[in-house]
């Protein structure tokens, strides 16, 4: 068996292909700490939240959440995970993980003072919310910031089908999410959000 890997390994080198990362428990749960930095206390969880038998499944304490961590065999990258029963998938995980990035980067930018990139980004996805995006226009415009969640707040207006401007109406925007209010008012979940995410003014913005 010994040999007959040896002269696998022979053939790849020789043929030029790079052999296939494997992971072990260990490399398991650095892949998972890089997904989850607040992860802590790994134990096993064998195959009872997935049950593919080419995954190594951990289970984390997740910041008082149950976390279970699947990482493949081969690809040594997190595929899977589950928060309290929720799954997510490898997309789900990569577009969460982006999130967190753009959340970080305005964290550095509004602590540095230099809020027109953030300001900017925001503009451009609330303006997608619009039935005609290029014709958004903006009014009343202040950066919240809560726990360290950079939020544009303010009130925005587009032109509907007939091309005249339908008024404006209140929105948020953040690397979690963005929400603009329908053309009817507001509703009690929007209220709510826009109570959360923008009571802790921090700035003026254009």
């Amino acid at each position: 068996m010994k040999k007959l890997i040896i002269a696998m390994a022979a053939v790849q080198m020789a043929l030029g292909v790079a052999a296939a990362p494997v992971a072990n428990r260990d490399s398991a749960i650095k892949a998972c700490l890089k997904t989850f930095p607040d992860a802590a206390s790994p134990v096993d969880d064998k195959m009872r939240t997935f049950a593919q038998d080419d995954r190594i499944n951990l289970e984390f304490n997740y910041m008082g959440a149950k976390l279970v961590c699947s990482v493949g065999k081969t690809s040594a990258e997190v595929e899977e995970a589950s928060v309290m029963g929720r799954k997510f998938s490898k997309a789900d995980l990569k577009s969460s993980q982006e999130k967190r990035q753009s959340n970080e980067q305005a964290v550095g930018q509004i602590a540095g003072g230099n809020w027109k990139s953030f300001v900017a980004n925001a503009k451009i996805s609330t303006s997608k919310k619009l039935q005609n995006p290029q014709s958004a226009r903006f009014k009343d415009l202040f950066i919240s910031n809560v726990d360290e969640q950079p939020t544009l707040c303010g009130k925005i207006d587009g032109k509907n089908e007939a091309g005249a401007y339908s008024g404006y109406r209140a929105f948020y925007s953040n690397a979690a999410s963005t929400l603009v209010a329908a053309e009817t008012g507001q509703s009690p979940m929007f209220k709510a959000m826009v109570d959360e995410f923008c009571s802790s003014k921090f700035a003026d913005a254009e």
